[in-house]
């Protein structure tokens, strides 16, 4: 499954653009010049579908404790 692009917001340094893939959105930070660097787009992509992938297919079971860093970590991006 693709990822469909929602919102493209710009600043000064970066260009953030929100996508949808599942059901649930993710960011992607592109930098807008040589001065700044952030994580190559297609790693962010691939890290934040691989966590959207593991949390719809391996839901966690009732009564199964839930992995609070995982949750913080999706929500740091």
């Amino acid at each position: 499954m693709k990822a469909k692009k929602i919102a493209t917001f710009r600043d000064k340094w970066f260009t953030t653009i929100e996508y949808e893939y599942r059901g649930h959105r993710y960011d992607v930070e592109y930098p807008n010049g040589n001065q700044v660097c952030c994580t190559p787009a297609h790693i962010q992509h691939r890290d934040e579908q691989e966590k959207i992938d593991k949390m719809i297919d391996n839901p966690p079971k009732q009564g199964e404790p839930i992995d609070w860093n995982e949750i913080f970590e999706m929500i740091e991006g």
